[in-house]
């Protein structure tokens, strides 16, 4: 048994076409599906699951080759969408689902209601990236740094460094953090670490999802061209706790732009600010994503 292996799943594992996927479904009604960003998993939603499981089923999963999901496809919004809409369909929920996405899962979420207009009720996208993100020069130059720090990575994680690397990869995520951790948050961040940072098929998946970022980017604008939102409540949660530096600064600027574009393109679109949030909106406000759930269940009149 390996190290990793002691450390038990939270739910169960679902064969989902040629794939499976570890899936967690708690509470009772309404089906609300959560897709996290890149490099995520389940494990990041605990609290949002917890609050909203009273009033909803919840469903939080593990894309192929992160957290408790063996490896499986290779990594892009569309091939991710597939992934979402056949996964509710085998396990029978009602619809229509409500659609929670955060970062990269904002556009993977889209794409669902896109191609499934009649099965999705609702959209809210955590800090959500755009297609047109990385038109700003400084944001694809980090982008590019970041994704050949990550090929580095896994080029010498099969040497036996992908514990080494991991952790230290894991503690650059936490530093996004802008509200103290607690001990439950941090055991999550100590699990996610060890189960997808530290190991070779994780660092593997996530350099796949960084790699691809400008084609990921690209498909979205494609599809979303062909088709368009369906006339549903769309909720964006745009992070806006005060910048720590001046790039950082510049980059929430041009997303917050876009988002606020982004809620205005739709009859029923708005943005919602996370005052007290960096990027990592369900560790430092989970109430107010389920807050936007519950309103999201409940549009006004």
């Amino acid at each position: 048994m390996t190290r990793n292996a002691a450390i038990r799943p939270l739910g169960r594992m679902v064969q989902v076409g040629e794939e499976t996927v570890h899936v967690v479904v708690e509470g009772t009604g309404p089906t609300v599906l959560i897709e996290s960003g890149l490099g995520g998993s389940c494990l990041e939603w605990a609290r949002v699951a917890e609050d909203l499981a009273a009033d909803f089923t919840v469903v939080r999963y593990d894309r192929p080759g992160f957290a408790w999901s063996p490896p499986g496809k290779p990594h892009s919004p569309l091939v991710a969408a597939q992934r979402i809409a056949a996964l509710l369909h085998t396990l029978h929920l009602a619809t229509p689902w409500i659609l929670v996405g955060h970062s990269m899962g904002g556009l993977t979420v889209r794409l669902v209601a896109a191609l499934h207009p009649t099965e999705v009720a609702g959209l809210v996208l955590v800090d959500p990236s755009h297609e047109a993100m990385l038109e700003d020069a400084a944001a694809l130059r980090s982008s590019r740094r970041f994704a050949r720090a990550v090929r580095l990575m896994v080029a010498t994680a099969p040497l036996g460094t992908a514990r080494l690397l991991g952790r230290g990869y894991g503690k650059t995520v936490a530093a996004q953090a802008r509200q103290p951790l607690d001990d439950e948050a941090l055991a999550l961040m100590e699990t996610a670490t060890r189960l997808t940072l530290c190991t070779v098929h994780g660092l593997r998946a996530v350099a796949a999802e960084l790699v691809g970022l400008p084609t990921a980017l690209a498909e979205v604008a494609a599809v979303s061209a062909e088709h368009p939102l369906p006339d549903i409540p769309l909720t964006v949660i745009t992070a806006s706790a005060p910048a720590r530096t001046a790039a950082e600064a510049s980059a929430r600027e041009t997303i917050d732009n876009l988002h606020r574009k982004q809620a205005a393109a739709v009859p029923h679109g708005r943005q919602v600010y996370a005052e007290r949030s960096g990027h990592l909106v369900p560790f430092d406000q989970p109430e107010l994503i389920a807050q936007c759930v519950r309103e999201t269940a409940r549009p006004p009149k």
